[in-house]
């Protein structure tokens, strides 16, 4: 989390290369969001990918194939 909360200094030592994040079902966005199924953390995944655009991810990886739904 802490690597994330400080993103927008990242910029300053990957210069012009660009900042990657692969986030999708990780462990600490299950400890978040209380959620122990990997399939149940598409939400988390989510925000996380979205938190991390707006402080200036440039590639986003991901392995989410098709939308999840909590039934």
């Amino acid at each position: 989390m802490a690597l994330l909360r400080e993103m927008h200094r990242w910029h300053v030592l990957v210069g012009h290369f660009g900042l990657m994040i692969g986030a999708s079902r990780k462990k600490f966005i299950g400890d978040i969001t209380r959620q122990k199924e990997p399939k149940n953390r598409v939400f988390g995944t989510a925000a996380v990918v979205t938190s991390s655009i707006a402080s200036g991810a440039h590639i986003v990886r991901g392995t989410v194939q098709r939308p999840q739904y909590y039934g």
